[in-house]
């Protein structure tokens, strides 16, 4: 799902922040929170475009996309995943 320009302005996490925080939820749990920060998955998706030649914002806006489109989803995943971390860490 391509946002149009008006979606974009609108918010200023769009495309950066969804992008990396599907990537964290991605990487798994520790019963602190996810096992890395956003800045460690920003990282992790500027070297894959870099390494595939693609323009980083365009891999930015398909992750964010792809994670406003199934953010329910991912979200009820992500939050199982974390609950299950705290558990085997003994929280």
């Amino acid at each position: 799902m391509q946002k149009d320009t008006e979606d974009v302005g609108a918010d200023p996490r769009y495309p950066y922040t969804y992008a990396a925080d599907v990537i964290r939820m991605t990487a798994g749990y520790t019963k602190g929170g996810t096992k890395i920060s956003r800045s460690d998955a920003s990282a992790i998706r500027q070297l894959i475009s870099k390494v595939m030649g693609l323009n980083d914002w365009d891999v930015a806006d398909q992750l964010a996309s792809y994670y406003l489109d199934n953010q329910d989803k991912i979200t009820d995943t992500a939050t199982k995943d974390f609950m299950a971390a705290k558990r085997e860490e003994g929280d």
